[in-house]
């Protein structure tokens, strides 16, 4: 982390100092745990909670008010280990909504200022984006950022749809213009009207190699587009350090687009378009592609709530201010709502 990130507290540290009794987090023995109606703790002392990808409903309890003061009360450390952009359901506890309101008046832009503000790229990645930046996309009339993910359960018929639906977006769009299907030389000798900059981040090269070869020549409009991909790994790397890397700078970079096409359901995609602070055209199933309707990342996880001995409910019809995502159905993303 530390050779990912500098520090965004002065005089302090995000970090745990080496010697913080961190062991003493135990799965079994302090995962926290509710006891239905009657909202007392199964575990004293220091607590875990895990909101990752097979979150398993503790919401229901975990986000009310009633369960978050005894927590304050009887938890003098809580340890969470998620990958999940909760953020939506801090809303159900009225006292963090009341903090939240005051923090964020404008709600879709939560993760634009936290991003903004705690995300502060180490110099070795800022100067890969810095490098990057300067080279292809500074001088640039427009920036077009296209992000896929590596979607393996796609097969190669599969493949080959998602890109076409790419493309179509993007020149259906209006995100790059029409391309010259054959060389005309004529077309390609004329002085262009702008220079467009598309820049590709994904795992798998197709995406890049096809696109740069719809515009080798200059488009229909007389404009230039010049596809570039800031790096090709083909797989991830867990764990390795210039992978890592790589990957922070390229959100960076996406941060620094116009206009954003992304694939559903892609964090990488999420914090390339929150950071930039703008409502990138995603893909989907049923048409090639849609404008989000929230700057905010997606919860993806299927909440409900059961506050003050209630039956879980399912958080849409508990909470007003969130609604289903685009990208993933069963998921919760905050509204638009500017207070």
């Amino acid at each position: 982390m530390a050779q990912l990130f500098c520090e965004p507290f002065p005089t302090s540290s995000w970090f745990l100092s080496t010697d913080f009794p961190i062991y003493l987090f135990n799965h079994a023995k302090h995962r926290l745990q509710f006891d239905n109606c009657k909202g007392d703790l199964k575990v004293q002392g220091y607590g875990l909670i895990e909101i990752i990808d097979s979150f398993d409903g503790l919401g229901d309890k975990f986000f009310c008010e009633h369960e978050q003061q005894m927590l304050s009360e009887k938890i003098p450390w809580l340890a969470i280990v998620v990958n999940l952009y909760f953020i939506p359901s801090l809303y159900n506890v009225p006292s963090f909504k009341l903090e939240l309101d005051m923090l964020f008046p404008e709600q879709e832009t939560v993760f634009h200022h936290l991003g903004r503000y705690l995300f502060h790229p180490s110099n070795q990645v800022w100067s890969r984006t810095v490098r990057i930046y300067e080279d292809y996309i500074a001088n640039a009339s427009k920036v077009v950022g296209i992000q896929m993910r590596l979607l393996e359960h796609l097969g190669s018929n599969g493949h080959e749809h998602f890109l076409n639906k790419m493309i179509d977006c993007a020149q259906d769009n209006g995100l790059l213009p029409k391309s010259i299907k054959s060389n005309n030389s004529t077309q390609a000798s004329r002085i262009p009207t702008q220079f467009i900059t598309a820049i590709v981040t994904s795992l798998d090269g197709m995406y890049f190699k096809r696109l740069r070869e719809l515009y080798l020549n200059s488009a229909e409009d007389g404009s230039l587009v010049r596809v570039f991909t800031p790096s090709q790994e083909n797989e991830q790397k867990v764990d390795n350090q210039e992978h890592e890397e790589k990957a922070l700078a390229e959100m960076f970079l996406l941060s620094f687009c116009d206009e954003l096409i992304t694939s559903p359901g892609s964090t990488f995609g999420y914090v390339g378009h929150g950071l930039a602070g703008i409502k990138p055209w995603i893909l989907d199933n049923k048409k090639n592609c849609s404008k989000m309707v929230s700057l905010e990342p997606c919860f993806h996880a299927k909440v409900t709530y059961g506050c003050k001995c209630m039956p879980p409910k399912d958080a849409l019809s508990v909470q007003h201010n969130i609604q289903s995502c685009q990208d993933v159905t069963w998921g919760i993303q905050l509204k638009s709502i500017i207070l």
